[in-house]
């Protein structure tokens, strides 16, 4: 997912500004600082699906944007894992489709190599 602009955009370089600034300006923020923007970037633009138009990741960027805002990391962690399933599941099954299709090609192969 890329960066979006406008509102949500600014929401989000903000945030990264801040835990940035934590991080040079805090001595007793810094070594957790760094640790929350590793962890904050992956978290908040993670594309909701394979195939996510740019409207989608706006409202899910917004939603959560908020929820980071309010602390609520456990359905922001919660949310991510549910993707991550989906997507684990979405790239077998796209594993087991190439496979189907290069057995039938390779049968066709085999077929039309015989002949009349």
């Amino acid at each position: 997912m890329q960066i979006q602009r406008g509102n949500t955009g600014k929401t989000l370089i903000a945030e990264v500004s801040c835990l940035i600034g934590l991080f040079n300006c805090s001595k007793k923020w810094e070594s957790a600082a760094i640790h929350m923007l590793l962890v904050f970037l992956p978290l908040l633009l993670q594309k909701p699906s394979l195939k996510s138009k740019n409207i989608e990741h706006v409202k899910y960027l917004n939603k959560r944007l908020e929820w980071w805002e309010h602390r609520k990391l456990q359905e922001l962690i919660s949310e991510c894992e549910a993707i991550q399933t989906r997507l684990k599941k979405s790239v077998i099954n796209k594993k087991q489709s190439d496979w189907k299709t290069f057995c039938r090609l390779m049968i066709d192969t085999r077929t039309s190599e015989k002949g009349p």
